[in-house]
């Protein structure tokens, strides 16, 4: 993803090893207060992840993404830093 992003929306590329039926997509403030979440499609491999954010300032943000299939979740091991402009 470019980064900082281009205009208010979000563009990520999500590794998912094995299969999920969704993913859960949380940003968080600099101060770590949720300030966004959105369900995505899930699939297997690089899944890409899109949404608008038009809601939120610019700054500095934390991205988790959160897999969800056959009844179990397992959360992402590596946090995201996303600049909007």
């Amino acid at each position: 993803m470019p980064n900082p992003q281009h205009g208010k929306s979000l563009s990520l590329l999500v590794l998912v090893r094995g299969r999920a039926d969704s993913l859960s997509v949380r940003l968080y403030s600099q101060a770590l207060n949720e300030v966004a979440s959105f369900k995505a499609p899930g699939g297997s491999g690089w899944v890409a992840v899109n949404s608008s954010l038009a809601s939120l300032p610019s700054g500095t943000y934390f991205v988790i993404v959160t897999g969800q299939g056959q009844g179990q979740t397992s959360k992402a091991k590596a946090v995201t830093m996303l600049r909007l402009p």
